[in-house]
């Protein structure tokens, strides 16, 4: 697939490791949403994963949510938390 005239939108997806390499927290590309509904204008957001683990319970937790681009940014967590 081709990129259109111009370019392409250069989406960036960034990850965060710990100390043994494991990806603790994934953020995607920034896009535009009505974050409240009481918002007269769009927010810049990114989609973000956390993930912690628990070595001695041999465990992965993660969570969904998101996070402005504002300063100071502003995160949520959105919906369930899969261990």
């Amino acid at each position: 697939m081709a990129n259109p005239p111009g370019g392409g939108q250069h989406l960036e997806a960034v990850s965060e490791h710990d100390r043994q390499g494991r990806v603790v927290r994934e953020t995607g590309p920034v896009h535009s949403v009505q974050l409240f509904s009481a918002a007269t204008a769009l927010t810049p957001i990114q989609q973000v994963v956390y993930h912690t683990y628990d070595d001695a319970a041999r465990q992965r937790r993660s969570a969904r949510g998101c996070v402005t681009v504002a300063t100071p940014p502003q995160e949520f967590t959105v919906g369930w938390v899969s261990v």
